[in-house]
């Protein structure tokens, strides 16, 4: 992510114990340093990260994800980033449902979603086979993370694959651009209540990272989770959203893709296009990880339309 110090989120995430989102009461378990772990249904807990939170203890989870916990097993959602962070969410798994985690799926391969691989012991980890080839791909073997659990190429990357966790089910729904391969997840309730563990394919309020980016693809698989009034989606950084924010995420990348498009267009060079574009003020503030945010969502759309290599 490219995290400077600071804070973003803060501590105010967990100020209230209850929210309403996506038409249900969604409740603080724990509000740590790094982070706030809701309730956001029935067997659904979402962890949502402050990657700039002071001292480094952002780093400790980074992304979001959480876990989805029935009678029959517990799914952990990204293995987050470190191990100790993934041991961590798995102790909270255990202490909350009395299980320990028995699967564990991870979106795609970024490090702030795959570096804690292998701190949740004895579970069955899954991704799509590109995910798992992009991960190892990342490994060397003076890496610290060289020899560590690598997934089990066990998501088709077209068909959904389902999970029955025993009073609640997880659809692992393959997609792609944010990276090559990215995957939803979709958890109902057995009183239907839906949630759905977007991946960095969802932002909220935060400018997304274009570093691997089809751009196109990206606008397409977002609309094809769909905003929808009754879910409570937990995007890949921010804070918990719902439908009308995932509208809003949609109106961003319109924008951006708009001014690409015009930018290409009238010939004007890449660094010129992404030093003359800012988020319209009427779509909230968007945080971003790094100046570069802008040129790098610009030279996604360059060569994705061949201006450059």
């Amino acid at each position: 992510l490219g995290v400077p110090g600071g804070s973003l989120l803060g501590a105010s995430l967990g100020q209230e114990a209850t929210r309403q989102l996506g038409g249900r009461t969604v409740t603080v378990v724990t509000d740590e340093a790094f982070g706030t772990l809701y309730r956001v249904a029935e067997g659904v807990y979402a962890m949502i990260s402050d990657p700039l939170a002071p001292d480094g203890a952002g780093r400790f989870t980074l992304c979001n994800g959480g876990f989805i916990a029935g009678t029959e097993g517990v799914l952990v959602v990204e293995a987050f980033g470190s191990a100790e962070g993934a041991a961590w969410i798995g102790e909270q798994a255990k202490r909350l449902t009395g299980v320990a985690p028995t699967h564990q799926v991870i979106t795609h391969y970024h490090r702030d979603h795959s570096d804690g691989l292998g701190g949740i012991e004895g579970v069955e980890i899954r991704a799509t086979a590109r995910t798992r080839d992009l991960i190892e791909a990342g490994w060397a073997e003076a890496d610290s993370r060289a020899g560590r659990p690598l997934p089990r190429a066990g998501i088709d990357s077209i068909d959904p694959l389902t999970l029955d966790l025993g009073s609640i089910t997880a659809r692992i729904a393959p997609r792609d651009g944010h990276t090559p391969s990215d995957v939803t997840v979709e958890a109902t309730s057995a009183a239907g209540q839906r949630s759905i563990f977007c991946g960095d394919l969802v932002w909220k309020d935060m400018f997304p990272n274009f570093v691997d980016a089809l751009p196109g693809r990206l606008a397409q698989s977002v609309r094809s989770i769909g905003a929808h009034e009754d879910v409570v989606y937990i995007p890949g950084h921010g804070d918990l959203a719902e439908a009308g924010d995932l509208e809003r995420y949609m109106e961003v990348l319109e924008d951006v893709e708009t001014h690409a498009r015009a930018a290409i267009e009238a010939g004007t060079p890449l660094e010129e296009a992404a030093a003359a574009y800012a988020v319209p003020a009427e779509f909230g503030e968007w945080f971003r990880f790094s100046q570069n945010y802008y040129e790098r969502a610009f030279l996604s759309w360059y060569r994705s339309m061949g201006v450059v290599g």
